[in-house]
């Protein structure tokens, strides 16, 4: 983005970003951020036809993600928005990466795999509709508790194997697995789910030659050894009752 300054103006197009704060050469603390709709042309299409935006949730120097909901039923979903701009600034290596990302979201189908729910895009941005997991991120769940008892590691442990051992199955690998891209839902006990494949990468021959024998069986092995012990290890709550 670029300041415009006191009393000077700049021509506004349908989804262009607004911020209203305090500017400075080394910093910029924004206050209030708007995306800026022309609705002169007409009913809302594409993305706003379906969904209202909502509050924010992140931001990074490619996307910004914020909760939106679903006009039909009132359903909270997360929306990842890439401006077009950004993209065309960006090298060929980050655009295909993007892509990529789309076409293999859009294949993975797992209860323990963060849902991507549908793609839209108008002249100015990419519109990413993914699920919502209000829980947070597992390296909060672990640093707001202290830590995980044994119950709750299996518990947790079971699900992101047999997450993975899925994506490996589909010749899929994460290449960017840690505790900040496992996000976990509001349930008691929640359920975990894998997400931000921006990383990821369809493997071909030669290298699933190299990755199975030392990661797919491993998590394979490792899910068939949690398998009996599930029932058994279900937490009840996420309360300090339960953790060591």
């Amino acid at each position: 983005g670029r300041k415009v300054g006191k009393e000077k103006w700049v021509l506004l197009k349908d989804g262009a970003e607004v911020v209203f704060g305090i500017f400075s050469r080394r910093t910029c603390a924004e206050e209030f951020r708007f995306v800026f709709r022309y609705t002169a042309v007409g009913p809302p299409t594409g993305f706003y036809k379906f969904y209202e935006l909502a509050s924010e949730l992140g931001r990074g120097s490619f996307a910004t993600v914020s909760r939106a909901i679903r006009k039909s039923d009132g359903k909270v979903l997360a929306v990842k928005m890439i401006q077009r701009s950004k993209l065309q600034t960006s090298s060929a290596k980050q655009v295909e990466a993007f892509e990529r990302e789309i076409k293999i979201m859009e294949e993975l189908k797992h209860p323990h795999i963060c849902q991507l729910h549908e793609v839209f895009t108008d002249p100015s941005t990419v519109y990413l509709v993914l699920e919502y997991c209000e829980g947070g991120d597992l390296l909060d769940f672990i640093t707001n508790f202290g830590g995980l008892s044994e119950d709750w590691a299996k518990y947790l442990t079971y699900q992101l194997c047999d997450a993975l051992a899925y994506v490996h199955e589909k010749n899929i690998a994460h290449r960017d697995l840690k505790p900040e891209n496992v996000l976990l839902t509001k349930d008691s006990p929640p359920d975990l789910k894998v997400a931000d494949f921006g990383l990821a990468k369809a493997l071909d021959g030669v290298t699933k030659f190299m990755v199975r024998p030392t990661v797919f069986v491993f998590f394979t092995a490792l899910t068939n050894v949690l398998d009996h012990l599930w029932n058994s290890s279900l937490p009840r709550s996420r309360s300090r009752s339960t953790r060591v």
